[in-house]
């Protein structure tokens, strides 16, 4: 029991560490992400919240746009 919830915990801190990758090669697309941004989508470990803001970082125009919208 131990072990398959420490797979799960891995699997979700993957789950994680993806949608980070993802929210920060998107936005990087649109201009240079700031270092107080960049930390605060890094340090976000609540899937929902890194979910939606894939999801935003999708759809906006501009970094401007989705910091004002996060």
């Amino acid at each position: 029991m131990i072990f398959e919830e420490m797979l799960r915990d891995e699997h979700a801190e993957g789950k994680v560490e993806a949608k980070i990758e993802d929210i920060l090669e998107l936005l990087e697309e649109k201009a240079r992400i700031s270092e107080d941004l960049r930390r605060k989508i890094e340090s976000e470990k609540n899937l929902e919240t890194l979910t939606r803001w894939m999801k935003l970082a999708a759809k906006v125009n501009s970094l401007e746009e989705f910091v004002n919208r996060m």
